[in-house]
């Protein structure tokens, strides 16, 4: 440990100082660029546990902590530590500016990645220590106090620092539905995306169980949350994967109280321990292929509304981030593809559910997204769009969604057949139309917008989309026509 009042500075036997040298190694006289080095003196053992790996919070342990290199704080949980912070290069060299350890202080309190009154250098730093673990930390200006310094400690700008901690405890959050610390969850590996699953989502999971330490339960499965106890998972796992995301790895602290599903008497686990399950859920597209697979299920049995949940969950799931990591990814041109492949099934799968559940607009806007995005000669969204446009009276719009699958594929016998139709309606419309402007120009015009005829041609204009409103309006233009050249009868 740092003796507070005897440090003289970092430098000792074990340290050194990084040479720097304005000459390339070409000998052309200009600088040759580097890889970023630490701008103090750290000793030559030292870890770099920088989020970015830059060099920029080196760490030497001074005592070891308990438990694996696995036992260290979540991204997000609270912690309690003591720590000495002491002041690096320049002329206060080796001073010390502030103790946790001082008399009628308090170790410090605070929740890692979250809380901003703490230098970002200390969260990384803690992140890397085990329950118990003195090390000390040293950190380069930007993941100190940066250019500003602090006024308060009396730390002037661009300070590097040196900090002694001492890791106390850790927590994680609390999401035991009584808050009462019965389910603990720390995220330990950050997921992708921001959707948390409903209860009936499927899920795939790696878990491992530990009671004192000792591994009782190893599996990879596929499980619906809510029923999770039937293939052997407590009750806690599932409040945990209920608020996690694809590619997310979670340490879960677990009560008796909410141990229910596990199998004691095959594991030999007492009922009354507590024990710790280490939870990975697999990446957004493994998940979605479950998503994908469970909506086909519903379909099938004409289930629709609950095929549209699942086939939803596919699209939240690969749509929104669009550059999104999955930790189970290979290659990443290979990987794309099949995210897209499976986007799009998604996409006309919703489709031809909200056709099913008549909401047309509905699925022409998944058909749109289709051909815009992904396809733009796809025949299943121009045929699903065509039926979506029949559903809404747009006959023209209809006729040529069917005209474009049959210049892709001559042989579709179902679009043939639909198309056919749809011509057929609308030529009953064009007679329906010719006999009402016959009867409308007997009766000397459209009348008040309340009239029948006008009511019915406002309606005929309606099944044959823009067209039948354009040709109704050429119309109306030639009988405007005819009044002029007619008569005044009243002269």
């Amino acid at each position: 440990m740092i003796n507070p009042e005897n440090f003289m500075g970092p430098y000792g036997p074990n340290m050194h100082r990084p040479k720097k040298s304005d000459k390339s190694d070409d000998g052309s006289g200009k600088k040759t660029p580097e890889a970023p080095t630490i701008p103090f003196s750290v000793p030559h053992f030292a870890m770099d546990v920088s989020q970015r790996r830059d060099g920029g919070v080196m760490k030497t342990v001074q005592r070891m902590g308990r438990g694996d290199e696995d036992d260290i704080p979540g991204h997000e949980d609270r912690v309690s530590i003591h720590y000495v912070a002491v002041l690096l290069n320049g002329e206060r060299d080796g001073e010390k500016v502030e103790s946790t350890r001082d008399p009628g202080r308090q170790p410090l309190e605070f929740v890692l990645s979250k809380d901003k009154n703490v230098v970002p250098g200390l969260h990384q730093a803690v992140k890397s220590m085990r329950l118990g673990e003195i090390a000390t930390f040293f950190l380069r200006t930007e993941y100190a106090y940066s250019k500003r310094g602090c006024s308060t400690l009396d730390i002037p700008p661009k300070q590097h620092m040196l900090y002694e901690v001492e890791l106390l405890s850790y927590r994680g959050e609390d999401i035991s539905p009584e808050e009462d610390g019965s389910v603990l969850k720390s995220i330990m590996r950050r997921g992708t995306g921001y959707l948390f699953l409903p209860i009936g989502s499927q899920l795939r999971v790696s878990v491992k169980g530990r009671h004192r330490g000792d591994l009782f339960d190893s599996r990879i499965l596929t499980f619906e949350l809510g029923v999770g106890d039937e293939q052997g998972i407590p009750e806690g796992v599932e409040q945990a994967c209920q608020r996690m995301i694809p590619g997310e790895k979670a340490r879960v602290v677990i009560e008796p109280s909410y141990s229910y599903g596990i199998d004691f008497d095959k594991f030999g686990v007492p009922k009354t321990d507590t024990v710790v399950y280490e939870v990975s859920a697999f990446g957004k597209l493994e998940q979605a292929y479950l998503a994908k697979d469970k909506g086909a299920h519903y379909f099938a049995k004409g289930r629709y509304k609950q095929a549209l949940n699942h086939y939803e969950c596919v699209l939240n799931y690969l749509e929104h981030d669009p550059d999104f990591f999955d930790v189970d990814k290979v290659e990443h041109a290979e990987f794309h593809g099949k995210r897209q492949q499976v986007l799009l099934a998604g996409r006309l799968n919703c489709a031809i559910c909200y056709l099913k559940l008549r909401k047309f607009k509905s699925a022409i806007k998944q058909c749109d997204s289709v051909l815009q995005k992904l396809d733009a000669k796809n025949v299943k969204a121009l045929y699903r769009r065509a039926l979506a446009s029949m559903g809404l009276g747009r006959l023209y719009e209809a006729r040529d969604d069917f005209r474009a699958v049959l210049e892709l594929e001559p042989d579709n016998s179902s679009a043939s057949r639909e198309l056919a139709g749809c011509l057929q309606a609308i030529e009953q419309a064009k007679r329906r139309e010719r006999a009402l402007c016959e009867t409308i120009f007997r009766r000397g015009g459209l009348g008040g917008s309340g009239s029948p005829t006008a009511s019915s041609a406002t309606n005929l204009s309606g099944e044959l989309g823009g067209d039948g409103r354009k040709q109704q309006k050429q119309q109306q233009q030639q009988q405007e026509q005819q009044d002029k050249q007619e008569p005044n009868s009243s002269n």
